[in-house]
C-alpha cells in the first residue's frame, strides 16, 4: 500500500503517515508524472509540491491535513 508521509523539514523525522488504499500505479504515475516505462513500486518518491500531495491525500480514508511546513514523500510497504 501506498502511504503519504510528511517529514519536518529542520529535523527530517517523520511526523505524518497517511495511507493511500485507493491510490494504485495508475494514480501515482499520474500525480507525479512518472512515466510509463519507469517502474513505481516498491520504490519511494519525493512529491515535489503541496497541491500534489493535497491530490494524493484524496486517496486516503482518512482526513488529512497537508501541510505546506512538511517535506512530503510517497512509501509503499508491502502489504502484510
Amino acid at each position: 500500500m501506498w502511504y503519504l508521509q510528511g517529514f519536518d523539514r529542520t529535523t527530517e523525522a517523520l511526523v505524518q503517515e497517511v495511507p493511500l488504499p485507493w491510490a494504485d500505479a495508475g494514480v501515482i504515475r499520474r500525480e507525479l508524472n512518472i512515466d510509463d516505462d519507469l517502474p513505481v513500486e516498491p520504490f519511494d518518491f519525493d512529491v515535489a509540491t503541496i497541491a500534489a500531495a493535497r491530490n494524493l491525500a484524496t486517496f486516503s480514508d482518512e482526513s488529512v491535513n497537508v501541510d505546506p511546513r512538511l517535506v512530503y514523500q510517497l512509501a509503499f510497504y508491502a502489504d502484510q
